[in-house]
């Protein structure tokens, strides 16, 4: 089968958005357990700035650390399609990156 160079950037781009959403969907169910009366919004972006998830066990706390920056991302993305434009590209490279720096922390 025979595809155009973009059919292969699409495929490519939302080969790399299933993963990462893969990846950072539970965090939203960890945060909605442990977040109280903070705003939604704000718990996974403290979380990527480094501010660590107080009443959490230390493997849930690791594992809200490791996603919440790619969480913040794809909720971007996902906000800007929804009300600003349906055209809005997927942003491959930024929770590429994201992801391996998660990685690399550990």
């Amino acid at each position: 089968m025979h595809r155009s160079a973009a059919g292969e950037q699409f495929l490519s781009d939302h080969l790399a958005h299933g993963r990462h959403h893969t990846e950072s969907h539970p965090l939203h169910h960890l945060v909605d357990r442990l977040r109280g009366d903070t705003d939604k919004d704000v718990f996974p972006r403290g979380r990527s700035a480094g501010r660590r998830p107080g009443g959490a066990l230390p493997e849930i706390a690791a594992i809200i650390e490791r996603h919440a920056r790619t969480c913040v991302i794809l909720d971007g993305f996902h906000r800007k399609l929804l009300r600003e434009s349906r055209q809005t590209p997927f942003p491959t490279a930024e929770p590429n990156r994201a992801a391996v720096a998660e990685a690399a922390r550990g």
